[in-house]
């Protein structure tokens, strides 16, 4: 569930990243109205119609359809390009409790999820928020400068006090699991710091929990893998300006070749789990 006026491309990216992350069907639920601006740009997504106001912003009354169609999906992601409104909140109140699916959660229903997160400890399924600094700011009350200053911490403590995964962006990307551990990444770099590219890794987590993954494990495996992307963009074209979202989405195929191609053995994948805990 994705989209807003303005907003069309994010729930693209979406969407797209979620096909690219190896989702077999994805559905992109969007306002009616934005319906035909998002099948122009895509033919492998199937687009859905939900209930909206007069100025094209989805409402409430999205929740029961929403609900009908994550029971026959794995996963459902929300939040790219969504307003963060008061309708916002009222669908999600509605939804976080009932989605019978895990939860990928970013953006616009996390600005929304602001005025009272502790909603999300309804949560019926296993949920994963993608917050950037700013977003986490808005959630928990504190300034963006002292989520910076407690980058490596801050998360394991929202994880195990939501008792979700929480997936802190930034450089770098730290990822928490409700049990206390942590994750620091160590891919990526300034290419994923462009407008999108955050839509990009809520798709691509999505799409690796409807693969059979655990919340856990796309989480973890989704920020190596975005972050992997981004350095091949930036190595396949010597120079990060002038790359953007849909460069970095392209590069999703060889991150996974790369791994693929890379034959690990015991003691190697202990040396890369310290490095990806400790950097």
């Amino acid at each position: 569930m994705a989209g807003s006026p303005g907003m069309s491309g994010a729930a693209l990216l979406a969407g797209e990243s979620a096909l690219r992350g190896g989702a077999g069907l994805v559905h992109l639920a969007t306002a009616r109205s934005l319906r035909g601006i998002i099948e122009a740009k895509t033919v492998e997504i199937i687009t859905q119609n939900l209930p909206e106001d007069g100025e094209g912003y989805i409402t409430s009354k999205a929740a029961d359809i929403l609900l009908e169609w994550a029971g026959k999906c794995q996963v459902l992601a929300i939040g790219p390009g969504l307003f963060p409104g008061e309708e916002t909140y009222r669908l999600l109140g509605k939804l976080v409790p009932e989605c019978p699916v895990p939860m990928v959660i970013d953006a616009g229903a996390l600005g929304a999820l602001a005025a009272a997160p502790e909603l999300l400890l309804k949560a019926r399924s296993p949920v994963v928020i993608t917050p950037h600094p700013g977003e986490m700011a808005r959630l928990t009350g504190l300034k963006m400068s002292e989520v910076e200053e407690e980058r490596l911490d801050l998360p394991v403590r929202m994880a195990q006090t939501w008792r979700f995964v929480v997936v802190l962006k930034g450089a770098p990307t730290v990822v928490a699991f409700p049990d206390g551990s942590s994750w620091v990444n160590p891919t990526g770099g300034p290419v994923l710091a462009s407008a999108g590219t955050g839509d990009l890794l809520t798709g691509l987590i999505a799409g690796l929990i409807s693969q059979g993954l655990t919340a856990e494990e796309s989480s973890f495996c989704g920020v190596y893998l975005h972050g992997l992307a981004g350095d091949l963009t930036a190595q396949a074209n010597g120079e990060t300006r002038g790359m953007k979202a849909g460069d970095v989405l392209q590069s999703f195929p060889a991150a996974f070749q790369t791994l693929l191609e890379h034959k690990w053995d015991s003691s190697e994948f202990g040396t890369f789990h310290r490095q990806l805990r400790h950097f």
